[in-house]
């Protein structure tokens, strides 16, 4: 990153293009996971302790009531949990991030997205990290290595612009509105009993279900867990539907935060 200070900020209303910071992105991001749990005991293993506990106590208290009905319920509900928690930690933090890097925000000169995107990359690598585990286990358990995991690198694509576009939106406004992050921080403990982490979309009545669909995060838990735990492609539909939802959100994110980028020094 170079010293060069911040001359006075003006909006950047050119469309995204190839991108020239890749560098920058991953040296941030590399940075940024390497200081996360720098100085405690366990270091990476505590970013595994959240999802552990969480999956321990809610299968103690669902698989009586959804092992039933639903196979293999230890594994969709692990499955289901690492999806949401790569979108619930990506969109949290990624909120906070530009005031959490207020001093380089305000003291250099490069694109302030990249501080957004380094931080989702953070939680995409710990993500990755997380899900090889999940992976191992099924090898280990099941003996068997479908054609469809192919699908996985595509479905974590799809959700990783889901995130980064939602936190492109959700960073710029958390610097002018404070308490953004306590609204969205109470959304997504609602939404996490709106999306069927820990039981399935059958369960729901039918004149309800159509309105959980239209959240993405359903129709990519479901993908994942298909081509993972029933050797089963997602609808090519649907595949195309996230894909083009995902990249025009994105996109659209982009295009306004470069276009309010000059605000943002003075907000922070």
């Amino acid at each position: 990153m170079s010293g060069e200070v911040l001359a006075p900020a003006t909006a950047r209303k050119d469309p995204p293009k190839a991108f020239p910071y890749w560098n920058l992105l991953y040296e941030m991001t590399r940075c940024e996971f390497k200081l996360r749990d720098q100085g405690t005991a366990l270091g990476f293993f505590w970013t595994l302790l959240n999802p552990a506990i969480q999956f321990a106590v809610m299968y103690e208290l669902f698989t009586k009531w959804m092992g039933s009905q639903v196979p293999n319920y230890a594994l969709y509900l692990i499955i289901g949990l690492l999806q949401w928690g790569f979108f619930a930690n990506g969109t949290c933090m990624a909120l906070m991030s530009l005031r959490a890097k207020q001093g380089i925000a305000q003291g250099f000169k490069f694109p302030r997205e990249i501080i957004v995107l380094s931080t989702i990359g953070t939680i995409l690598w710990s993500h990755l990290l997380e899900l090889s585990i999940v992976l191992a286990f099924l090898l280990l358990f099941t003996h068997t290595l479908s054609w469809t995991w192919i699908y996985v690198p595509l479905l974590i694509a799809i959700e990783v612009l889901w995130t980064a576009g939602i936190s492109l939106f959700l960073a710029r406004w958390a610097v002018e509105f404070r308490d953004l992050d306590r609204i969205w921080s109470i959304l997504m403990q609602a939404g996490f009993f709106v999306t069927p982490v820990f039981y399935p979309l059958k369960i729901i009545a039918k004149s309800k279900r159509f309105w959980l669909e239209l959240n993405p995060l359903v129709h990519i838990m479901d993908g994942m867990r298909a081509c993972l735990l029933r050797n089963q492609t997602p609808p090519d539909w649907i595949v195309a539907l996230l894909v083009v939802g995902g990249g025009g959100l994105m996109y659209g994110g982009l295009l306004w935060f470069r276009a309010h980028e000059g605000t943002i020094v003075d907000h922070l």
